[in-house]
């Protein structure tokens, strides 16, 4: 874990700066130049007199010219050019220099890279309920919530975003990969399989339709109808998948499924009649996830993550420590195709188990 902070200066200790100190030679250079170039331009004057007549009003614009630019410039456009019009050019294009001297160095802002310990991400290797179940006739429906899953449950039922848990001093760079445990879900139409399957029933009286169907992953949803009356217009049903038989050797065979839903949706019209429906049916699984160039700036977090293919369904072995009311379930280290290397991941069949009772 490295954070990084943004360096503006060479040395921030230094009196002077390096650009001061570009303008400070600069300045120096340009006066000891032009102190020869006043001098040339005041000894040729004497050689312009020299070689003939001419005005007197010459002596003055060479005098000027030897001072300055506005001097240099009234010496190229009324006096002949001769050998003192180099020294007025020389003048004329000092001024140039300072701006282009200071492009000589050309300063960069960087990232300077320092180790931190309070720079921190969080992720997952094992998932373990604390409160422990040890009573002789206790049920697996007895196992404990975790109220930081329901939170996250609730969370994701009720489409709240929160930021992933972090802590950066500044600008941090994560430069791991990291594996850690989590959940991926599925979701499919099943509106056709599962209306095959329906069962209708009346009341007594011929009023009332009650149909029950269920879908394909064994989610039982239902409707009602009474004509003029009601009908289901939404339907919500959650079936886990983790029932766990001691007399049966490993895992459910649709683990790493653990909770199945499934939506029921119409839309009735004026009389109640159900119209256009839909049920959609979702899965929710225990997953493994790569996380690579995670990285903070104050409060923005960000990082790209994959869900890691072990090539199997199950990769998950189930522990054969019969001591272990409820067990646990384990993927040993290793490294996958593509050279990823997976670390020890464990989990609590309880824990799995406790997050299907609450859905």
């Amino acid at each position: 874990m490295h954070p990084s902070e943004a360096a503006h200066d060479i040395d921030p200790n230094s009196c002077i700066s390096l650009n001061a100190t570009v303008s400070i030679l600069t300045t120096a250079c340009t006066t000891a130049l032009m102190y020869g170039v006043s001098t040339f331009i005041g000894q040729s004057k004497w050689l312009h007199f020299k070689n003939g007549p001419r005005k007197l009003a010459d002596f003055e614009t060479f005098d000027e010219a030897s001072r300055g630019v506005r001097g240099s410039i009234l010496l190229l456009t009324t006096v002949k050019w001769n050998i003192a019009t180099i020294g007025a050019f020389i003048t004329i294009l000092r001024l140039a220099f300072s701006p282009f001297a200071q492009q000589v160095v050309l300063i960069k802002q960087r990232d300077i890279i320092s180790p931190s310990d309070t720079a921190t991400l969080g992720y997952a290797h094992n998932y373990t309920i604390n409160k422990q179940v040890n009573l002789f006739n206790s049920r697996i429906e007895s196992i404990p919530q975790d109220p930081d899953m329901q939170s996250a449950v609730y969370q994701g039922l009720y489409g709240i975003n929160t930021t992933e848990p972090f802590n950066c001093p500044g600008r941090c760079l994560w430069t791991g990969p990291y594996i850690s445990l989590g959940f991926s879900t599925q979701c499919r139409n099943v509106t056709q399989e599962t209306l095959q399957t329906a069962t209708c029933e009346e009341d007594g009286n011929g009023v009332l339709e009650r149909c029950n169907m269920t879908t394909p992953g064994g989610v039982v949803v239902a409707s009602l109808f009474a004509f003029t009356d009601l009908s289901t217009a939404y339907y919500l049903n959650a079936s886990s998948l983790m029932a766990f038989v001691p007399s049966t050797p490993g895992l459910p065979p649709t683990f790493p499924e653990i909770v199945g839903f499934a939506i029921y949706r119409s839309s009735p019209d004026a009389n109640f009649q159900m119209r256009n429906i839909n049920i959609t049916e979702f899965s929710l699984s225990l997953a493994v996830y790569e996380y690579r160039g995670a990285n903070a700036n104050g409060s923005d977090f960000s990082f790209e993550s994959r869900q890691v293919d072990f090539g199997v369904k199950n990769p998950w072995t189930l522990s054969n420590n019969t001591s272990d009311k409820y067990q646990r379930i384990y993927i040993n280290e290793t490294i996958i195709s593509g050279g990823i290397y997976i670390p020890i991941l464990e989990m609590s069949y309880r824990s799995l188990e406790a997050l299907g009772n609450f859905y």
